[in-house]
């Protein structure tokens, strides 16, 4: 058994990055861009006016000023301000010649026949988005590795690009294995459960932008189960749930080895989720996850999660945070532990509430909880009102 740092840098230190495609701007949401974006030109490409109002030059309250014409968004105003002149302009209209700044319709008393007086004293560059102010020609807008996400949409087109560069997405084989486990729709006979696995780790999948490829159901049979694995051998990655501990009909690691996989580790000191196991097989990398759900879910999240991120070229990094603990926790000692709880803001700092049952067949847990406290391999007992670690699950 191996501590979970250690595992990780095994993950990942083989982990091979996938190469890229061009996709259209519509369908680049949620992908990782394998390319830096630069902008092409100066945003705006003008100075132009952030507010409905008048340009002109500066002047005091009571000035009064004749309008000589009209700037539409979009528009350019071919003459130039003079003195004691004004030009009305729409948001988004570019500053005409000579104009110093831009005093806004609620500013103005409107005399009739073109004059308006100011009420206010203006100040030099109101009102006015300079020229390359949100992003200047050749700057750097996006990093290679970033995910996209809507706003990123928006300021891709707003540069003008149709299309853009983004790494595949992996593909990831799910394999649910266990005598006791039945497909939704079938009756449930006495000590079956439905196969939960497969759901919410394909949702965790699909939430680090990769694709689902589903291998079914099988049961504690090793011949089958070497089946399905040669099955999954065409995806970027497979998981398997169920039948990787030390039970009489665990088989998974013996299939995989029968498939001359080569097992990097089996076991990590972490609670839920020690009874994981690491191996490649043909290059492509494949997990046995425990059948206890929160078990699966927890070591998706330290494990898989990091490397299916890597092999788009991005990073996995949650943040953590600190709280003070508000009931007291008892831990084997070597081992990692990772605790369903409510964390909230209160009275000036995070205040976490451990779920009342850990058992890892518990998904409810999940679902009841925000976060996970991290409870390192030294500690043993923590008591009420103690600061402890822990990040944000949703």
């Amino acid at each position: 058994m191996i501590n979970l740092d250690d595992a990780l840098n095994m993950v990942l230190s083989s982990a091979k990055i996938l190469s890229s495609e061009t996709v259209s701007l519509p369908l680049a949401l949620g992908r990782v861009l394998a390319q830096d974006v630069i902008s092409p030109f100066d945003v705006p490409s003008r100075d132009v006016s952030s507010m409905d109002g008048f340009a002109c030059r500066a002047g005091q309250a009571g000035k009064i000023f004749k309008i000589v014409g009209e700037v539409q968004a979009g528009e350019i105003f071919s003459g130039k301000i003079n003195e004691g002149e004004a030009v009305r302009i729409m948001t988004g209209g570019v500053i005409p010649n000579g104009a110093e700044y831009v005093i806004k319709v609620e500013e103005i008393i409107d005399k009739g026949a073109d004059i308006i007086e100011i009420l206010c004293e203006s100040g030099l560059g109101d009102y006015i988005r300079k020229q390359g102010e949100e992003t200047a020609k050749g700057e750097r807008v996006l990093r290679k590795g970033t995910t996209i996400n809507p706003e990123m949409l928006g300021l891709l087109a707003r540069l003008g690009f149709e299309k853009i560069e983004v790494y595949f997405r992996p593909k990831v084989a799910i394999l649910s294995t266990g005598n006791e486990v039945v497909n939704l729709g079938q009756p449930l006979g006495a000590g079956q459960i439905y196969d939960a696995n497969f759901y919410v780790l394909a949702g965790l999948v699909k939430e680090c932008g990769c694709e689902v490829q589903s291998l079914g159901l099988e049961k504690d049979d090793l011949g089958r189960i070497k089946g399905k694995i040669k099955a999954g051998q065409s995806a970027d990655l497979l998981m398997i749930t169920g039948g990787v501990s030390a039970g009489k009909y665990d088989f998974v690691r013996q299939a995989c080895e029968e498939l001359s996989a080569d097992i990097v580790f089996h076991k990590v000191a972490q609670r839920p989720g020690m009874p994981i196991l690491f191996g490649r097989i043909n290059q492509m990398p494949i997990f046995g996850l425990p059948g206890n759900p929160v078990s699966a879910v927890i070591a998706f999240e330290n494990l898989v999660k990091p490397l299916l991120m890597k092999m788009q070229g991005t990073e996995f990094c949650p943040q953590v945070f600190e709280a003070i603990l508000e009931k007291d926790l008892v831990k084997e000692k070597k081992i990692r532990c990772f605790i369903r709880a409510m964390t909230e803001w209160k009275d000036g700092g995070f205040r976490t509430v451990p779920y009342e049952k850990q058992s890892s067949g518990v998904l409810r847990s999940c679902v009841e909880s925000n976060s996970l406290i991290i409870l390192s391999e030294e500690l043993t007992v923590l008591k009420v009102g103690d600061p402890v670690k822990f990040r944000f699950t949703k």
